[in-house]
């Protein structure tokens, strides 16, 4: 049977040092010009100060520490419960505190953004994930 939990990594290949890089969850479609968790139905991880954004474009709230080039970031969302959580070089990071989260509901999609330049590298299940408790689930999005 197909795993509950939808999850999918990302590799902080390069980026600049004033690149901010997001990785997150959301509806489709969703504004290319915004970063995930600035709109409507969206979550994201910020890379710049490690908040966390949930349909939020102003301040976010504190979640983790930032992250930078050669991170491994995950996020994945439990389709039962709807809960979304992220996870950093292989270890889950505090489960999302939010209900805005709209799994279930709603389809959520992967989405990644950056407001410059960056390389990054993109695990939906191809590869072994970091975080091994995916690959034993064998989870993928």
């Amino acid at each position: 049977p197909p795993s509950p939990i939808l999850y999918y990594e990302v590799t902080i290949v390069s980026m600049q040092p004033r690149t901010t890089f997001a990785i997150g969850l959301s509806t489709v479609p969703y504004p290319g010009f915004r970063l995930p968790g600035w709109h409507d139905w969206s979550i994201g991880f910020h890379s710049d100060d490690g908040r966390l954004f949930v349909n939020d474009d102003s301040v976010g709230q504190p979640y983790a520490l930032p992250y930078r080039i050669e991170d491994v970031v995950g996020v994945g969302v439990d389709t039962g419960s709807g809960k979304a959580f992220f996870t950093r070089n292989g270890a889950k990071l505090p489960d999302v505190l939010c209900t805005d989260v709209p799994a279930p509901r709603l389809t959520v999609k992967p989405c990644i953004g950056a407001d410059d330049e960056c390389t990054v590298r993109v695990n939906f299940g191809t590869a072994p994930f970091k975080w091994e408790v995916a690959n034993e689930m064998r989870a993928m999005y």
